[in-house]
C-alpha cells in the first residue's frame, strides 16, 4: 500500500510541482486565496477534476513509484478543512485516471482518499477525472 499526505498548497507550489499550464490555472481559481483552500467555494462538477489533478496528480506524479501503482491501494491523507470537498467526492464517485491507468475512488471516514486499481472498460456515462500531468 503506498501512503501519501496532502497538507497544504504551499508544499506543492514551493516543491516545483506546477507546470507552467498549472500555475497560471491556479491563479484563476476562486477557491484558492494565497495558499489558503475555501473548501465551501470549489463547484465539484466545475473545479473537481483540476483540483484533484492539483492535490492528487501532482503527489501522484512527484511521490510514487513505477512500482507503488501495483499495489493494492493507495492512500492519501486529507486536511479537515477539506471536509465540504470530501463530501461531495463521495457523492459523486468519480473514476480517476492517472497516467493511463483507472481508479475507482472512496474517501474513508478517517479522511483518507483511497485509490483501488481498476482494470475493467470504463462506461462511457461514468464520471472519470484524468488528473495526469
Amino acid at each position: 500500500m503506498a501512503e501519501l499526505i496532502f497538507e497544504n498548497i504551499e508544499e506543492i507550489k514551493s516543491n516545483g510541482f506546477l507546470t507552467v499550464e498549472m500555475a497560471q490555472e491556479l491563479k484563476k481559481q476562486n477557491y484558492i486565496n494565497g495558499n489558503e483552500i475555501d473548501a465551501y467555494a470549489i463547484d465539484f462538477e466545475k473545479d473537481g477534476e483540476f483540483f484533484l489533478k492539483l492535490i492528487l496528480g501532482t503527489q501522484l506524479k512527484y511521490n510514487l513509484e513505477e512500482d507503488d501503482f501495483s499495489d493494492n491501494l493507495i492512500e492519501m491523507e486529507m486536511p479537515k478543512e477539506l471536509v465540504p470537498f470530501l463530501l461531495d467526492f463521495n457523492r459523486f464517485t468519480p473514476i480517476i485516471k492517472f497516467n493511463e491507468r483507472y481508479f475507482l475512488t472512496y474517501v474513508s471516514k478517517y479522511l483518507e482518499l483511497i485509490l483501488v486499481p481498476f482494470d475493467e472498460e470504463v462506461d462511457s456515462d461514468s464520471l472519470v477525472f484524468d488528473i495526469s500531468i
